[in-house]
């Protein structure tokens, strides 16, 4: 993802983040990667399913049990949208479910720019 109009003008990330200074820190390096793009906050999987507008989400950044994430609507409509799943967290997944990423506690804004190209 080299900036939103590269892709589709209504291009979401979605963040699902128990830890605000980690969202913040997402945020604004997304921002700083993707020009327009529209960033959803959320505290909950379902939460996320209730605010997402219009738009094909291109990543969704979760700090949740995989478990969890996989069985939610949130998980389907990133894969029906071709988005990319990233588990953020401390304690690594292994192994990772089929084209997900993971984004382990602590973290450099290259790793970070790295999952969204």
């Amino acid at each position: 993802m080299h900036s939103a109009e590269d892709h589709h003008p209504h291009t979401l990330v979605v963040m699902v983040l128990r830890e605000v200074l980690v969202a913040l820190d997402i945020e604004m390096t997304i921002r700083k990667i993707c020009a327009g793009v529209q960033i959803i906050l959320a505290n909950s999987a379902d939460e996320a399913a209730i605010l997402y507008p219009e738009g094909r989400i291109s990543a969704v950044f979760v700090q949740m049990n995989a478990a969890d994430y996989g069985a939610s609507p949130l998980s389907r409509r990133v894969t029906a949208d071709g988005g990319k799943a990233v588990l953020v967290g401390y304690e690594p997944v292994v192994p990772l479910p089929q084209d997900w990423r993971a984004l382990p506690f602590p973290f450099a804004e290259q790793d970070l720019s790295a999952l969204l190209v």
